[in-house]
């Protein structure tokens, strides 16, 4: 049980112009070659149009693995809520549909699941079957399954992290509860991310040093052998409760 816990805790000018209104659901060869070219110049989730593309076509720059639906999937209602689709958003210098506001923020898809119904779903710049990269939507299915054991009284949220991760022991995350992790304030490694340090270009960084330990950049010589090596390494930035990156 100890381990299955564990698991569930340690879980622009470029080669090619498109349109910041809109993206083609398909791509010619020469544009996919300029596109991967771009990337590689710069860095595969820069955003805009360049993470459009890897966010929709991961396996095509990583190894990737798929999560096949169940056989008999949960069968969702469909009621499109006209109200949804009107909704209008304004801003000091702009008024906007919430359509116009979604394109415009290079949106991909959206969905508003309401009681196991779908009232809203609009596809801009993908295909209801493309594979989509799982990313921080892992954030809620551990929170959800880590809800469950609470709820089946396995796990106590204001209990210490290393109840359920012995390892984590003598590290700074020692003391801090499972609710301030769940809730990402941990106060743990707070001012890691930034763009003047180099992230991703300077090992020495802590953000280079997560993604070369996933595998997403090169190694290094301070490329730690795994990420739970990494998690464990991390330091604590502020006292738990405060909003952090971890």
């Amino acid at each position: 049980m100890i381990n299955n816990i564990r698991l569930l805790f340690i879980i622009a000018l470029t080669g090619w112009h498109l349109s910041a209104a809109g993206q083609p659901l398909h791509y010619t060869m020469a544009e996919s070659v300029a596109i991967h070219d771009s990337i590689n110049h710069s860095r595969w989730d820069i955003g805009g149009s360049l993470s459009k593309y890897s966010f929709r076509y991961m396996s095509e720059f990583f190894p990737t693995a798929v999560i096949h639906r169940s056989n008999s999937p949960y069968p969702f209602g469909f009621d499109p809520k006209k109200s949804i689709e009107n909704i209008i958003i304004k801003s000091k210098s702009d008024t906007i549909s919430l359509e116009g506001y979604m394109r415009k923020l290079h949106i991909g898809s959206f969905i508003v699941v309401h009681k196991g119904t779908i009232v809203y779903e609009k596809y801009f710049s993908s295909l209801p079957e493309d594979q989509q990269s799982l990313q921080s939507v892992t954030k809620v299915i551990t929170s959800t399954l880590v809800t469950r054991l609470i709820n089946e009284k396995k796990i106590d949220r204001d209990q210490s992290i290393e109840k359920y991760i012995p390892e984590l022991k003598g590290t700074d995350w020692q003391g801090i509860s499972v609710k301030d992790i769940l809730n990402m304030r941990s106060g743990m490694d707070s001012a890691s991310i930034d763009f003047e340090s180099g992230p991703f270009t300077n090992p020495k960084h802590k953000n280079y040093q997560l993604e070369s330990a996933l595998g997403l950049l090169p190694k290094a010589d301070n490329t730690p052998e795994s990420v739970y090596q990494f998690i464990a390494g991390l330091k604590k930035g502020k006292s738990a409760g405060f909003k952090s990156r971890v």
